[in-house]
């Protein structure tokens, strides 16, 4: 089947104008909830059994969770979302100029479904007995985090050997090996409330606290490893001169392209948490530091092991090959864990997300799809591969152990 013919693209094209047609910011759950439905119905049709599960935050839609089984029982997960940043509006709606596509959510992450879908329609053709089970996972909240959800990656992470992100690909084409994680500190400092101008048997300003511990995070930044930690809000005080401040708040963003150097991270930042910096000077009394972490999305990084996939996938196309690291989480962060494989930026070619002028590469939706059925043949063929090996590992071991008991002789390991 080709899929550069133009009634496969006009068919892609057809499903891409349905789903952008239909309004679905996040804070839209009967929106969001319409495209899950109409997703429903596409994968239904390819064999997938579907379900929805409830977000633990109630104001959003559930997510959408499609499963199709394999000879294993080990998945290939595809990490994808429904919401979009801009609802559909009399100047921002599904468009098409030249070689581009435009409109709301176009690219992140509606073409990525739709590139999803065409990829693994292809993959079934060319393996209705397959091996690996498959799994798409369309959140309803991505946008801001999909909050409410993490329990339900991170339960389907632990049966995942491969995770693949449908986000877009970069601007340049490359797609993404590595993602930071990120993790949100929330920093509450607690001092006493005073008139500033009288002296009392305590002084401890909770503002001063707090300065003196961002100056010791800003310390952190490594910008060479891809240590990154910003403060992205502070509040202190009662907006007043004259009274010393009791309570000072300060959120802290943190950003890390390993596991290792997360736990290295937290350590220092605990260290300067609990550091006491300004004591009273009549009772050495200390302004008391508390901390919660209000998102924690671990990193994606890179493995040795991914690279000849990403080589099968850009050979398929006849593209050079371009992969490169993001310093921005998303959803397939918490698809990832230390003993599987992951890859994001499989979507189209697409730009200018976010905005009203959001776009994707039209050629690239069916290219891409090419790509990535590519990348699913070779997990495919890696797998009878790897089970010949075993195979054959087993027959020889059958043969040395029958040896052993007919002779007695002790070998050795092969």
């Amino acid at each position: 089947m080709d899929y550069f013919q133009p009634k496969f693209l006009t068919r892609d094209l057809t499903r891409l104008q349905k789903i952008v047609s239909i309004d679905s910011p996040t804070k839209n759950a009967p929106g969001v909830l319409e495209v899950q439905k109409v997703l429903e119905s596409w994968l239904k049709l390819l064999g997938f059994q579907t379900h929805f599960t409830p977000c633990q935050i109630k104001k959003f839609a559930p997510a959408l969770i499609a499963e199709k089984k394999g000879q294993s029982s080990r998945y290939i997960t595809f990490v994808c979302h429904a919401d979009t940043v801009l609802g559909v509006s009399s100047n921002h709606y599904y468009r098409e100029e030249g070689e581009l596509i435009k409109g709301p959510g176009v690219a992140d992450n509606k073409g990525g479904i739709v590139l999803g879908l065409n990829a693994v329609e292809q993959f079934l053709e060319q393996f209705s007995n397959h091996h690996h089970s498959l799994r798409f996972v369309i959140s309803s909240n991505e946008e801001i985090g999909s909050q409410g959800f993490h329990h339900l990656f991170h339960q389907y992470a632990q049966d995942t050997d491969f995770a693949l992100g449908l986000e877009p690909a970069l601007d340049c084409g490359s797609i993404i090996s590595q993602r930071s994680g990120n993790r949100w500190y929330k920093i509450v400092s607690q001092g006493h409330q005073d008139h500033c101008g009288r002296f009392k048997d305590i002084h401890l300003n909770a503002a001063h606290e707090i300065s003196a511990k961002i100056c010791s995070f800003h310390q952190l930044n490594d910008f060479l490893s891809g240590v990154k930690v910003n403060i992205g809000s502070l509040k202190a005080g009662t907006d007043h001169y004259n009274v010393i401040c009791a309570t000072a708040e300060a959120k802290l963003d943190t950003r890390f392209p390993c596991f290792q150097s997360r736990d290295r991270l937290h350590q220092q930042i605990e260290e300067i948490i609990f550091q006491s910096h300004y004591n009273c000077q009549f009772t050495n009394k200390e302004n008391m530091t508390f901390y919660s972490i209000e998102d924690d999305c671990p990193p994606m990084p890179q493995k040795e092991e991914i690279v000849p996939y990403i080589k099968k996938y850009f050979q398929s196309i006849s593209e050079p090959i371009k992969h490169r690291a993001t310093g921005g989480a998303a959803d397939v962060c918490h698809f990832s864990h230390q003993q599987n494989l992951a890859l994001d930026g499989l979507g189209p070619i697409g730009g200018n997300l976010h905005r009203k002028d959001e776009y994707i590469e039209k050629i690239s939706l069916a290219k891409r799809a090419q790509a990535m059925n590519a990348l699913l043949t070779a997990i495919e063929e890696t797998r009878k591969i790897n089970s010949h090996t075993q195979e054959a590992a087993h027959d020889r071991s059958s043969y040395y152990e029958a040896r052993k008991q007919h002779t007695g002789e002790i070998t050795g390991d092969f």
